[in-house]
Formats: C-alpha cells, structure tokens, sequence
C-alpha cells in the first residue's frame, strides 16, 4: 500500500517541494516566475491579519510591478486567436465617471452577436482588466 504523501500531488504530498522541482509546471511559467524571484521557496509576507490596513494595501501595492510583469513575460507575446481583434472603447458613468469597455470580437463581423460580461474582480487592488493575461483570457 502506498503512503499518503506518495499519492498527493506536490506540496501536499511534500511539504518541502518546490516549483523548480515540481514535474507538473509550465516551464514558461517557471521562466517568468525565476526572473522576478518567485521560484524555490516562496518568502513570508509582511504582513498578517493582525497589520493594518494601511500596511496591507502597501504590501499588496509592492506586489503589484511582480505581478504585472509575471503575466506580461507570460502573455505578451501570444497572440489573439485567428480572426478576433481587440478594441477598446469609453462611455460615461451615470455619475460622469469614465468607463473603459475591452471589447474582443471576430473581425469580419458588423451585426450584434451574442457576448460575455467579464469584471475585474481584483477587488480594485491589484492589477487592472487592461494586463496582458486578462488580454489574453477575454476571448477564451
């Protein structure tokens, strides 16, 4: 019979395994995650439940720069499936506020047709719907 730890996949199965040695990752997503730092053994935050709300909006605002450049290694250069095009509009709020529309769809196509609505749902605190993987994501 075999142990648990044999059965479970990476860290469940070895709590001491790290992405660098887990067979299973994408080894573009390996690249991108070495160049900013994130491989081996993940780092402690800085903060806990117990910090401020002010310290837990600055860690999550030095976090931001990794994150963005972590999916931008990683999404920049794929491109949009055959025959979509992006297109990026603006319409006012009913307070007069401006919202931007990221809006993929097929090229050669002038009639409505049916749509998805995706919202950012970063919680406003990191990252923006205009990053490289939700690009890449919206016409999926």
């Amino acid at each position: 019979m075999k142990k648990q730890s044999e059965e479970l996949p990476g860290r469940l199965g070895n709590k001491d395994l790290t992405v660098n040695d887990d067979k299973r990752i994408n080894q573009n997503l390996l690249h991108a995650m070495k160049k900013i730092g994130l491989d081996g053994v993940p780092p402690d935050p800085t903060v806990t439940y117990d910090s401020t709300s002010e310290a837990i909006q600055q860690y999550s605002d030095s976090l931001e720069p990794l994150y963005r450049g972590l999916f931008g290694d990683i999404f920049s250069a794929l491109e949009l499936p055959d025959g979509l095009m992006n297109e990026t509009k603006t319409i006012k709020g009913n307070e007069g506020n401006e919202i931007k529309l990221y809006i993929t769809k097929p090229k050669d196509t002038s009639e409505y047709i049916p749509g998805i609505l995706h919202l950012h749902g970063g919680g406003m605190a990191i990252m923006t719907a205009d990053d490289h993987n939700y690009i890449y994501w919206r016409p999926s």
